[in-house]
């Protein structure tokens, strides 16, 4: 739409330039008032200004997409090494299977906005790596890339609520591994103990949460009530 509006506007001021050209005075002896000037500057800067926007959202939108196929693609890594070492435990390790897909990431964000995690506990099951651009944070875990939300959803929640509420807009709560990623490549000052999709091993009734300003993982009964970060 905004493509559209900036080609008839383009139209409609060549269409005058043209006119004003082409009238039965010559261009010479009649020319351009100073207000007819200013106000083709003024639309050509509005125009350029639309331009440039255009072009620096096309790139994000590129940026975006490449960060997503680099986590996407170590989806398949991680399982690889699963199957080599038996679990997730040392996924982390630098040189390992992932790295290339870590070295792709440090070129187009810093490294400290790249983080990854292996729960000590779930080393067999679950791992996350975590990447923040423009404030933004995108991870991946052995079910997919997520994107999350920006902000926590208003109230507290049981963990069956909070489950509720996400999927009521199309979302679903992160796993334990993604939370704590998370936790690492953002600097949140809020204490905050967002719930994790992730349940106990050994007790359903039980689910792990994560303090955001500290990173400190928790386990507790599914009917207390904490605070709600979706991921779509």
């Amino acid at each position: 739409m905004k493509n559209v509006f900036m080609c008839a506007l383009l139209k409609h001021i060549l269409l005058f330039v043209h006119n004003k050209l082409g009238m039965k005075k010559s261009f010479f002896k009649q020319g351009f008032t100073l207000i007819e000037l200013l106000v083709v500057i003024a639309v050509i800067g509005i125009l350029a200004a639309v331009i440039l926007a255009s072009l620096s959202n096309a790139r994000d939108k590129g940026t975006v997409s490449a960060i997503k196929s680099n986590l996407k693609n170590m989806m398949a890594q991680a399982e690889l090494h699963h199957s080599d070492n038996g679990s997730y435990a040392t996924l982390c390790t630098t040189g390992g299977l992932i790295q290339p897909m870590t070295d792709a990431l440090v070129a187009i964000v810093s490294s400290d906005k790249i983080r990854c995690y292996v729960p000590p506990a779930l080393v067999d099951r679950d791992w996350a790596v975590a990447v923040t651009y423009n404030g933004v944070t995108y991870a991946v875990n052995p079910q997919g890339v997520v994107t999350f939300d920006t902000a926590n959803l208003s109230g507290s929640k049981s963990y069956d609520g909070s489950t509720a509420a996400c999927a009521a807009l199309g979302k679903r709560l992160p796993s334990i591994a993604q939370l704590r990623a998370f936790h690492d490549v953002k600097d949140i000052a809020t204490a905050t103990r967002p719930w994790s999709s992730t349940e106990l091993p050994n007790d359903p009734n039980r689910a792990y949460v994560v303090k955001l300003d500290t990173g400190v993982i928790s386990d507790l009964s599914k009917t207390s009530t904490e605070n709600t970060r979706c991921v779509s």
